[in-house]
């Protein structure tokens, strides 16, 4: 039995750590943010516990037990998983940030846990050669010591022809160059090519002529008039037309990337079809990186602000359809899962971008809303007529009295507004900001 567990959310992990753990047969494993743990997982916000969740393998099958303060949940559940949790083939937990796969392998192969009966076999066999025990074994035939006479050499007139001898010019020769030299050349007469016809022009007999040098137009009469004819090495001297058979394929292409990108974009083809693709290409990608940088930083900036005003609308990892914009460690990271092979777990690059622009445009719009309704709560609280109206139920005052009167509600109400907040009326303000965002 053999379990997987494997990270989907991420490409690396910012301590180097394996993203895919193992284990087989009885073993379990501990996981969480302690580097002692059999496989850790860096969390520098400290969702994840020291020692978040074990995994034991009891009653042939992988339980885990949740040992965390915020829990581990499956499979999409809004709620902690109760322990101890089976753990089955295609679960998906949740830890902190991490979104893990869960493989079962009910018949994995158990090399450790027993050993195959060919081997048990042939190491009774092994362990015969060395016995002991049993019967003498007969003596050897002294006939079967002796050494075997060379085999008679069976003589045909199909197999064993006569072979030319050499010269006595030519010096004899070892058996090993005779195993390496080529056999000799046959005494052929040359081959007497066709006499040109006007319907079969001569032609080089080598055949890069065919493949390398344009078309010839064979003049017959002139021909005969020549007094040389240029070697096939000549003929062949043209220069190849692979390079502009690669720019007729790609001028096509560039054209197509040119009109479908016109129409997408709405950008004039002509000032575009004078670029060369690769000057084209290295700007588009440059300007896609660029705007996928200040789209994560500007994201980032946002998800800070909210974490400072203690705003109660956080945005956490899913298991579908998160924002590579906002999770990702990094842009390599970002744009490798935008740009990469789609998935359920993080968007594509359109709508990662537009997802983004809607969530930083609603931000522009709550802050500000929620600034004015901040600051009107403040103001209302020392408006000089609802400090008025208070002095005026202790009853008639002299206009001494009345106005040290008034310097007193004023001072009650400050400390009693600031007496709760470190940062005084500053404190006060972003405590009214944060519910006014929430609201908004």
């Amino acid at each position: 039995m053999q379990l997987t567990l494997t990270i989907e959310n991420f490409t690396n992990l910012p301590d180097g750590g394996p993203l895919r753990y193992t284990v087989t047969g009885a073993r379990g494993l501990d996981i969480g943010r302690a580097q002692y743990l059999d496989w850790t997982l860096p969390d520098p916000e400290r969702h994840i516990s020291s020692k978040h969740c074990e995994i034991r393998h009891e009653y042939g099958d992988y339980l885990l037990y949740d040992v965390s303060t915020n829990g581990v949940f499956v499979n999409g559940s809004e709620n902690r998983t109760q322990s101890p949790y089976r753990l089955s083939d295609g679960d998906r937990l949740v830890i902190g940030q991490y979104i893990i796969a869960v493989r079962v392998e009910k018949n994995a192969n158990r090399d450790s846990d027993a050993v195959s009966p060919d081997f048990m076999h042939q190491a009774a066999v092994y362990d015969d050669l060395w016995r002991p025990e049993g019967a003498t074994p007969p003596p050897i035939s002294p006939k079967d010591t002796r050494p075997m006479e060379a085999a008679a050499i069976v003589h045909g007139d199909w197999l064993d022809r006569p072979a030319d001898l050499p010269t006595p010019s030519s010096a004899p020769r070892n058996d090993i160059e005779q195993w390496i030299a080529p056999p000799p050349a046959l005494d052929l007469p040359p081959e007497t090519p066709p006499a040109p016809t006007p319907r079969r022009p001569s032609m080089p007999e080598t055949e890069e002529f065919w493949l390398d040098s344009p078309p010839i137009k064979a003049d017959v009469a002139s021909a005969a008039s020549m007094e040389a004819t240029p070697s096939p090495h000549e003929a062949t001297a043209t220069p190849t037309a692979a390079p502009v058979a690669e720019l007729q394929i790609a001028e096509p292409a560039f054209a197509a990337f040119l009109s479908a990108f016109a129409a997408a974009s709405g950008a004039p083809t002509g000032p575009l079809s004078q670029q060369g693709p690769e000057e084209l290409g290295r700007q588009l990608g440059g300007l896609v990186r660029s705007l996928a940088s200040e789209m994560k930083l500007l994201l980032d900036a946002r998800s800070e602000t909210k974490r400072v005003t203690r705003s109660a609308q956080q945005t956490t990892i899913q298991l579908e359809s998160n924002n590579p914009l906002k999770f990702s460690p990094s842009v390599d990271d970002a744009m490798r899962l935008m740009f990469g092979p789609s998935t359920r777990s993080y968007l594509g690059a359109e709508e990662a971008f537009a997802q983004g622009f809607f969530d930083l445009k609603q931000h522009q719009v709550r802050t500000f809303a929620a600034m004015q309704q901040a600051m009107r709560i403040i103001a209302e609280e020392f408006d000089p007529a609802g400090i008025d109206k208070a002095a005026e139920k202790g009853g008639g005052l002299f206009k001494t009295a009345r106005k040290a009167r008034l310097w007193e509600l004023y001072e009650t109400r400050w400390k009693a507004m600031t007496a709760r907040h470190d940062g005084g009326l500053v404190g006060v303000f972003m405590r009214h900001f944060s519910d006014c965002y929430d609201k908004s």
